[in-house]
């Protein structure tokens, strides 16, 4: 009897040496996907798994890490031309497909979901254009932030080829920061 539970406690063993091993394994490789394409870990990178194909990933690597066009041929063992036709042609159906994360939000959400300090100033602000507001500055600058410091191609000057397509590449960028944890908390009384 005890040399058959040391067999199931050594059975047990082995199987959990495993699966922490896969979990390891599952999580190296979440970061690695989270470094190349900028999705987040919980659940809405299930969502993005349906769209990801090569052509997404390579979308995505150039957006997020501005990889130069040749590293990508390398990569991804396609032509520069090919490349080029994937970055100019491959954005607007993924655009389109990924637009359904971008919404304007209703007034009354709006409103429900606006910073206090915004809300005492600014009682019908729907959308912020500009940045400079004094008080407020810090809300629409981690709002932008997030979207720069994680879109790499959007710290550089646009590639005047890439200007027409800027659009698509917005949506894409919006539809990715929108995957991430809200940047303002709700306040309990709302």
């Amino acid at each position: 009897m005890i040399a058959n539970l040391r067999y199931k406690n050594e059975n047990t063993m082995d199987e959990l040496a495993r699966l922490q091993k896969k979990n390891r394994s599952l999580q190296q490789q979440l970061n690695i996907i989270k470094f190349f394409t900028g999705l987040p870990h919980d659940s809405s990178f299930v969502l993005m798994v349906m769209y990801l194909s090569e052509i997404v990933r390579l979308i995505l690597m150039k957006l997020i890490l501005n990889i130069q066009h040749q590293d990508l041929t390398y990569r991804f063992s396609v032509s520069q031309t090919v490349v080029s036709d994937i970055l100019t042609q491959g954005q607007s159906p993924r655009a389109r497909k990924l637009c359904f994360l971008v919404q304007w939000p209703h007034r009354e959400t709006v409103n429900r979901n606006l910073p206090d300090v915004f809300r005492e100033i600014y009682k019908r602000c729907r959308i912020i254009i500009d940045r400079g507001i004094a008080r407020m500055r810090i809300h629409v600058e981690r709002a932008i932030g997030r979207i720069i410091c994680c879109i790499k191609l959007l710290t550089y000057t646009m590639n005047l080829r890439m200007v027409p397509h800027s659009n698509n590449i917005m949506t894409i960028c919006a539809a990715l920061s929108n995957l991430h944890k809200k940047l303002v908390n709700k306040s309990p009384e709302l």
